[in-house]
């Protein structure tokens, strides 16, 4: 389970029987919801967290809520402890390669903590870029951001010659904001469901911020700034 995060009182009950009824299970998944203490802890539910598969009933694989057995974990080497961020992302790269048995248990579920306000949510989402970029994982989130970027650019540009393409970006956005929100409202915290205009504000604010942090951690990747954890 990661740090800041609040188990159900039978979280580890039910990753252990989903375990025992599947005999030779290597891995176990359970799920998670963030902890929403006020509008920009809502917002962060509509752009941040992944939604839930309807076939398994449970958001992708976190260390926020798993088991595993310890020989494998050890075998594995465990966590690449120079990263601060995306070590998670490794490991169950590693994971996958050995094409463990892996189970789900979507009521073993946890509450984990998100940032309290912008300014937090863009600091640590940077943090999160550079050490996705360390370990070699730009592949799966900064390539799709510096496209989508590049294109925004452009279509900025050519609004100096034709001002309609401005209205096409501005209605491109309102595209993304809306199917960003609408595939993780059904499985956001019921305090979190509520669209309301102040909540897709908020929502398209971070949007914009995570993209930022995104150039932002990635910049830092390729200056050599990103430090390791002195762990």
């Amino acid at each position: 389970m990661d740090a800041g995060c609040v188990p159900a009182p039978d979280w580890l009950e039910k990753l252990i029987a989903a375990r025992d009824a599947q005999p030779g299970a290597d891995v176990v998944y359970g799920d998670y919801d963030p902890l929403v203490d006020g509008e920009w802890e809502a917002a962060q539910a509509l752009v941040l967290l992944s939604p839930r598969d309807p076939g398994t009933g449970c958001r992708p694989p976190s260390t926020a809520s798993m088991l595993i057995r310890r020989d494998l974990f050890l075998e594995l080497g465990g966590f690449p402890e120079h990263l601060r961020a995306a070590e998670d992302l490794s490991f169950f790269e590693a994971l996958e390669r050995r094409a463990v048995l892996a189970v789900r248990a979507p009521t073993a579920r946890v509450r984990w903590s998100v940032s309290s306000s912008p300014g937090a949510f863009l600091r640590r989402l940077r943090v999160y870029s550079g050490h996705h970029a360390t370990a070699g994982l730009a592949r799966t989130w900064h390539h799709r951001v510096i496209a989508m970027d590049l294109a925004a650019v452009a279509v900025l540009l050519l609004g100096l010659w034709w001002p309609l393409a401005w209205g096409a970006l501005a209605a491109a956005f309102a595209a993304r904001l809306l199917r960003t929100v609408l595939a993780r409202r059904p499985s956001a915290p019921s305090e979190a469901r509520a669209l309301t205009p102040a909540r897709l504000a908020r929502a398209a604010v971070l949007l914009v911020l995570a993209d930022a942090a995104c150039l932002a951690g990635y910049t830092d990747f390729l200056l050599g700034r990103v430090r390791s954890d002195p762990r």
